[in-house]
C-alpha cells in the first residue's frame, strides 16, 4: 500500500481496499445464494421423490391385491371390474406423479427467480458502493499530487 511520509496508509489505498471488499462481497453473496438455491432445490426434490416412492409402494401393494382378487373371480365380468379398479388406481397415481413433479419444477423456478432478483439487487448495490469507493480513491489520489491547490 502507498504510505504517506508519516507511515500511515494513504487515503487512495484505503478507498481501493474498500472497493475491493465490496466487489468480493458481491461475488461471495452470489455464490452463497447459488448454493442456498441448490440446497433448497435438493430438499424439495427429496420430498417429491419420497412421495413418488410411497406411491410406487402403494402401486405394488395394490397390484398384489388385484392379483388375489382375480384368483377369486368367477367370470370375465368380475375380472373386468378388478382390472378397472386397478387401472383407476394406476391412473390416479400417474396424475399425482405428474402434478407433484410439475409443482416441484414450478416451485424451483420461482425460487430461482426470487434468488436471482435478490442477488442482482445486492450486486447492484455492492457495485455502486465499490464505484463510490474507487471514485473517492481517485479523488484522494488526485488531490494529493504535489502542486495541486485545494
Amino acid at each position: 500500500m502507498a504510505r504517506k511520509q508519516d507511515g500511515s496508509t494513504s487515503s487512495a489505498a484505503g478507498h481501493a481496499a474498500a472497493a475491493g471488499g465490496h466487489i468480493a462481497d458481491v461475488f461471495t453473496r452470489g455464490a452463497e445464494a447459488w448454493l442456498d438455491s441448490q440446497a433448497a432445490a435438493l430438499a424439495r426434490l427429496e420430498e417429491t421423490m419420497q412421495d413418488w416412492i410411497a406411491r410406487r409402494h402403494a402401486a405394488i401393494q395394490e397390484s398384489y391385491e388385484a392379483l388375489h382378487r382375480l384368483r377369486e373371480c368367477r367370470d370375465f365380468a368380475d375380472m373386468a371390474v378388478v382390472q378397472q379398479q386397478w387401472l383407476a388406481g394406476t391412473m390416479q397415481r400417474l396424475t399425482d406423479d405428474l402434478g407433484s413433479f410439475g409443482t416441484t419444477a414450478l416451485d424451483a423456478s420461482h425460487a430461482a427467480l426470487r434468488q436471482a432478483h435478490g442477488v442482482a439487487q445486492a450486486a447492484g448495490e455492492g457495485t455502486r458502493r465499490a464505484g463510490e469507493e474507487a471514485l473517492g480513491g481517485l479523488r484522494a489520489a488526485a488531490g494529493s499530487k504535489p502542486g495541486r491547490e485545494r
